[in-house]
């Protein structure tokens, strides 16, 4: 589930980048630059993780200047008005953007696909989640309350590039070329964040032949580049070909079921294991559940059967491995 709900979204990412650069420049496809954007993530991953985090460090800087300064161009701008009537979609419409925006939300646990090139993991994932989580929070209000108030909710809902259009509302010449600039840097880093820890649980399936074992050969620096370009292809494909809305909601729906597969484990640990209470747990299972199945029945239909054809080849894998052992007995 992880590597079918998180393949997709490199290509998401690229995606979104395309639709940005296309707004900011109509001559170039947004379908051309997400496939260009997708290509180069791949490309980056390839090389090796420092390249791929010396890249991220220095996106991740511009992205959080960028949106500040989103923040503080935007804020003084900002109509109550466009905040009433409040949630007119009532619980059921909450419930279902929650679970539509939690692909947005996920970049966080990539730090945990890492562990195996992190040094003190027990102590440092924790900290570095807790942070990280944090940081978006605080960041996706702030910029959240400034489109909502100067564009308003439906304002929002027709713009492909919903930061730009605010400051092209607002008329403001240094405001949308910040914002163009930082969502082309954000989306591109959060594609190539995700591929670089999609390819990891990619290359530990493979090694333990849950996938092809071919595909887990490292390279220079023990760097599992198979796996990367498996990953890269697929989210290759996915820029090119995928509709952006079902790419989103599919990735969603997968995330939400595979962090209920990990609340439950959590409630399996024994005590002296345990880092946080059991009732986070349940309330982890509880909620994902709701928010998955609250999303639409053609995105809860498509996901289901992604995860079906997995559960099938996971099936037909474990017999083949079977039958070889007795074979060799």
């Amino acid at each position: 589930m992880f590597l079918a709900a998180n393949t997709v979204g490199p290509g998401v990412s690229a995606l979104v980048f395309g639709g940005y650069l296309h707004a900011v420049w109509s001559v170039i496809p947004a379908r051309t630059a997400a496939v260009s954007a997708a290509l180069i993530m791949t490309v980056l991953n390839a090389g090796g993780i420092k390249r791929s985090v010396g890249v991220t460090d220095i996106v991740v800087i511009l992205s959080i200047v960028s949106l500040l300064a989103f923040v503080v161009i935007g804020l003084p701008h900002a109509h109550a008005s466009n905040f009433s009537p409040f949630a007119t979609g009532g619980i059921g419409g909450i419930l279902r953007a929650t679970g539509l925006l939690f692909f947005a939300y996920t970049g966080y646990s990539r730090i945990a696909t890492l562990v195996e090139e992190v040094r003190n993991p027990r102590r440092t994932i924790p900290i570095a989640t807790i942070t990280a989580l944090g940081t978006a929070v605080v960041l996706y209000l702030l910029v959240a309350i400034t489109a909502l108030s100067i564009l308003g909710a439906s304002g929002i809902s027709k713009s492909s590039s919903p930061l730009e259009s605010t400051m092209t509302t607002l008329a403001s010449t240094a405001g949308i070329v910040i914002i163009s600039a930082g969502a082309l840097l954000t989306t591109f880093n959060e594609g190539l964040s995700d591929l670089l820890g999609v390819s990891r649980v990619a290359f530990a399936m493979e090694r333990e032949a849950d996938l092809p074992q071919g595909l887990a050969k490292l390279g220079k620096g023990q760097n599992p580049w198979r796996s990367v370009l498996f990953v890269g292809t697929i989210s290759i494909l996915i820029a090119a070909f995928a509709p952006l809305t079902i790419a989103i909601a599919v990735s969603s729906f997968g995330i939400l079921l595979y962090y209920s597969v990990t609340n439950l484990s959590a409630l399996k640990l024994a005590n002296k294991q345990r880092m946080f209470p059991r009732w986070l747990a349940i309330a982890g299972l509880i909620g994902c559940l709701a928010l998955a199945f609250s999303l639409a029945p053609k995105e809860i239909g498509i996901g289901l059967a992604i995860i079906s054809i997995g559960i099938i080849f996971r099936v037909f894998r474990l017999a083949t491995r079977r039958m070889k052992k007795s074979n060799i007995q």
